[in-house]
């Protein structure tokens, strides 16, 4: 991220007839804080040795909220997050402090002879609480607001943007996010950087998926059912509404049969949701070893042991969801994708989930692994 969070925001007034009117203008509100003060998330250039953070302040990673530091113990060496179970870690601070409240948050303009309008904003992803967005209003020189729209203007998008190039913005489009839930280990509560909206929660847990009775997701909380212990590792999927997100909703049904068994009957899944793959005791199984229909599932060989659990997992998204093995060696780290994809349910090797931005990243067509795959290399995809 740069070290100067500030965005100049630019847009062009113009009437029917040319020129527009001398008191028409724009104005720009800051929306979505829910009741809470916004503030200047941090910047970070680079990893530090515990320079001038504080209890409370939110951690950037890959530009994603990926955890608030909850402990100033660590004040020496490197602490950049390596690990999915990692806590703590040391920020550098490099520009606004996080605890700088934004004491202005609307902003306004009228036409000039220039017809050029310059807003100086701070991006949506340096405000803290997470999912707020901009709203924008035209008003014509009688002061009646002619139009009005919602936009979420990100660092990523360069120094300077111009309103014309930007997408308009939903607040209420629900996503599927990917975090590292805040919280101690071991320990069952954990927090979440933006509320839930609505079920249908993926959690790996030491990457493995977890069952829906094993915990449940509401507001801004995670609630295991089961202890966890020291350096277990938690990551979560589940709805938000941010656009940033992936766009699918997961359904995780139990699957039912006799054990010793091979034949289990399946819960119906949503309208529309699409079959992706079975997990037996939260591991993804191989294609090849399986048979699916619709309410029922066949194995290729018995699960044996009466504690055994087996899932399906379907997805309802406006995609259509792919099984892939990339192309490359295995053991390796460098895999192509035949087209880039939508969206990534998930990459598992050796039938373990692999974390995004920690065990994989993902550029265009191109897969980097951080470890070489043991295989078998299966994507889940939505393209």
């Amino acid at each position: 991220m740069p070290a100067n969070p500030t965005v100049t925001l630019t847009a062009t007034l113009q009437g029917v007839s040319g020129a527009a009117s001398s008191t028409a203008k724009l104005r720009i509100t800051l929306c979505n804080f829910t009741g809470q003060v916004p503030r200047v998330i941090w910047t970070i250039s680079g990893w530090n040795s515990g320079i001038g953070y504080h209890i409370g302040d939110l951690v950037l990673w890959n530009a994603v909220v990926y955890r608030s530091i909850v402990d100033q113990s660590v004040v020496g060496g490197n602490h950049q997050p390596d690990a999915v179970g990692s806590i703590y870690w040391a920020v550098y601070n490099s520009g606004p402090r996080a605890d700088a409240i934004l004491s202005e948050v609307s902003q306004e303009q009228y036409y000039t002879s220039q017809n050029q309008l310059s807003f100086p904003i701070i991006p949506n992803d340096y405000i803290t609480p997470a999912g707020t967005f901009y709203c924008v209003q035209v008003f014509d020189g009688a002061g009646n607001c002619i139009e009005a729209s919602n936009y979420r203007v990100l660092s990523s998008g360069g120094p300077t943007q111009d309103l014309a190039s930007l997408p308009t913005y939903d607040p209420n489009a629900v996503t599927m996010i990917g975090v590292v839930p805040n919280g101690p280990i071991p320990g069952r509560m954990f927090q979440l950087p933006v509320p839930a909206t609505g079920s249908g929660a993926e959690l790996y847990y030491n990457r493995i998926l977890q069952g829906p009775r094993d915990f449940s997701v509401s507001g801004l909380f995670l609630a295991l059912n089961f202890d966890t212990a020291d350096g277990d590792q938690l990551y979560l999927k589940y709805p938000a509404r941010l656009q940033s997100g992936e766009a699918y909703r997961p359904f995780l049904a139990i699957a039912n049969g006799i054990r010793p068994g091979q034949v289990f009957t399946v819960p119906t899944a949503p309208p529309d949701a699409q079959f992706v793959g079975v997990f037996i005791n939260g591991s993804l199984q191989p294609p090849a070893t399986y048979n699916y229909i619709p309410g029922q599932l066949t194995l290729t060989t018995a699960v044996q042991d009466p504690k055994d659990t087996v899932f399906v997992l379907f997805v309802t998204t406006t995609g259509t969801v792919a099984i892939v093995t990339p192309a490359g060696d295995v053991p390796g780290t460098a895999y192509t994708f035949v087209s880039a994809p939508k969206a990534v349910i998930g990459i598992f090797d050796a039938q373990m989930y692999l974390v995004p931005g920690i065990d994989w990243n993902l550029s265009g067509t191109a897969l980097t692994l951080t470890n070489a795959s043991q295989g078998p290399l299966f994507a889940l995809l939505i393209v």
